[in-house]
This record gives C-alpha cells, structure tokens and sequence, in this order.
C-alpha cells in the first residue's frame, strides 16, 4: 500500500516522523484523525499480533473519531478489518488489534499496565487532568519499551493554556518531543474552507485576533479566559498564604463510587473576610473505608473545624459507616434550602 498517496505533506511529515515521542497541535478539521488512523495501519502492518492502545477523554468519543477513519481505510483499501463493537477494538488479518480506552480518571489508564505495545496513541490531549504527564511516566512509557515503540500526543489548544500537552507543545523546552503543527488550511480535502470560515467570521464578529478563531482554527495557544466556566483571573490565585490569625479550616466531600468521590479543603476568616481553596481533588472506585483512609490524612494534615459531606442518596450509608465504625467527625450537607 502506497500510504504517502492517501496524505498531504504536513498530515505525512506526522506520519513519517521517526521520533520516539510525537506531538501534534492543530485546528479543528485539519485531518489528525486520518493521520493517525494511517499510523495505526503502518504499525499494525509491521507488528503482527501486536496491541496499539488509542486513548481519548471516552470510549465513545474514540469511537465517533476513529472508527468511520478505519471504516474507510477498509472499504478503499480492502484491508479486512475485524470491528468489535463490544471491546471497541479494531483487529487486522495479521492478529494486530488497536482498542480504544477512555482516560477521564487515572484509574482508566491503569489498565495499560502489562502488555507491550509498538505505539501509544494519546488523542485530545488538551482536555485531559492533570494526571497525565503521571500516567506517561509511569505506566504507558514502560510499557513501550519491548518494542522501543512511540508515543503520539495529539490534540487542539485548550481556552486555559495548561497542562502537559501545553508545556510539550507550546514552551522551548520539549523534552524530547518532537512537535508538528498544521490547521485546516493545509487539508486539502477542505477547498471551500476559506469561504466557510469567512462567513463564520463575519457571523461571530471574530476578528483575525480573536481568541476562538485563533484557538480552533487556527490551532494557536491564546489564553481564553471567556471561554471558562469559572473566569479565574490571576488576582484569585496566592503565591502564598495570608498570615491572618483567626483561619479556620473546613473540608467538604461529594461521595460517588463510578462517579469520583472528590475533597475540598477550604479555609475562611471572619475578620479578613476571606475564603480560600487550600487543595481539591477525586478519586473514583471508592469503598467507604477507602474514603476514610483519605478523611483520616486530611486530618492529619489541619485543624478541621467542621467536615462535610453529602449524605443523600448512596451517600448516608457511607456518612454513617464513617461516623461508627471511624468515628469521624462527619456532618450531614444542609441541601434543603440549595435553591434559596
């Protein structure tokens, strides 16, 4: 198969790149997906019986991306792809088989622990937790070295400019990564691209300056702050903690088992009239007596003067296991009164 006929140069140059870690930051439509459902093919074709990991934020999100890519690839090409819907995996004639995962939590990505692969895909890299540069380090970089395999990093700008696809991409310092970048522009499947985005931009009233226009089409890292939920501002963020003599610490709990059970540690003073978020974090798959192991380091670590959490639903019998069996100092969420 002559694969350099079905790309154009930067969307090949990506493919090509003999690195051992491989970025890509683009525009949306600018084609990655068919790039890497290309590289998919190479390697499958190389490594038979191999496995080739493709993760994104959700199982179905990597389904809607990738798949309709292979779907073609098979038609055009007569490659006789196997598709099953139920592992979401894709197996070549050759034994190869490239499976989808979702990396929304850490614990998702766990499961690439053990088996040897050629090749790691990493895809929307930019909306991924902070967990990530852990996860590479620790559990998907072992697992390339049988093969001395490859490590694809590929993703769109994120509103926030955070995050370790952000550091690889958009600082000098890569650290060994080597960066590609092409938009819509350069996607020679897209002739009326520039029509469209004209009038898009004429729509919107997006100037060549504006933040969505640079960020999502034209693949550029501009901090966004517009485009958050919360706006935060740099004024909200402390270098370091006010010395202020009267702090009290609280900390809430949102108890979940597939949904993340999460920790909020705030501190508030009457006479400053200020409240702070000290540290926060979730963590899913969490037995009661694993939520009290967390609550019991938490104390440890302050003087809480109230903790909280939500007991409704699942979470009362966890509430009261805690409070029996830990004799933790746990109070029911007033929620009566939540829309007051």
């Amino acid at each position: 198969i002559q694969w350099g006929d079905l790309m154009f140069d930067k969307q090949e140059a990506f493919v090509a790149d003999g690195c051992e870690k491989v970025a890509a930051v683009c525009s949306r439509r600018a084609g990655k997906s068919v790039g890497i459902a290309i590289k998919i093919c190479q390697i499958a074709e190389k490594y038979g019986d191999c496995l080739i990991p493709y993760i994104t934020l959700t199982k179905a999100q990597g389904k809607r991306i990738l798949w309709p890519e292979f779907r073609r690839l098979d038609k055009e090409l007569n490659l006789g792809l196997k598709f099953n819907q139920n592992e979401l995996s894709v197996k070549f004639p050759n034994g190869a088989t490239c499976f989808i995962i979702g990396g929304q939590e850490e614990s998702d990505v766990e499961i690439l622990r053990g088996p040897k692969y050629p090749a790691v895909f990493i895809d929307e890299a930019q909306a991924f937790r902070p967990f990530l540069e852990n996860a590479i380090i620790d559990i998907i970089e072992p697992a390339l070295m049988d093969y001395n395999g490859v490590l694809y990093l590929t993703g769109t700008p994120n509103a926030s400019c955070i995050g370790y696809f952000h550091d690889v991409t958009n600082t000098k310092r890569h650290g060994g990564w080597s960066v590609h970048h092409w938009t819509a522009r350069d996607n020679p499947h897209l002739p009326n691209f520039e029509q469209w985005i004209t009038k898009r931009k004429a729509h919107y009233r997006w100037t060549d300056d504006s933040a969505t226009y640079l960020r999502e089409w034209c693949g550029k890292w501009i901090k966004d702050d517009s485009a958050l939920v919360y706006q935060l501002k740099d004024y909200n963020l402390l270098r370091s903690f006010p010395d202020i003599h009267d702090w009290e610490y609280v900390l809430g709990i949102d108890l979940g088992y597939n949904d993340s059970t999460a920790f909020v540690v705030l501190a508030y003073s009457v006479s400053a009239g200020k409240i702070v978020a000290v540290e926060s974090y979730k963590e899913t798959n969490l037995i009661p007596s694993a939520v009290a192991v967390h609550v019991e380091k938490l104390i440890s670590q302050y003087d809480f003067s109230h903790i909280v959490a939500d007991s409704g639903g699942l979470g009362k019998g966890y509430v009261e296991e805690m409070k029996q069996r830990y004799s933790l100092p746990i109070e029911n969420a007033e929620k009566r009164n939540k829309i007051a």
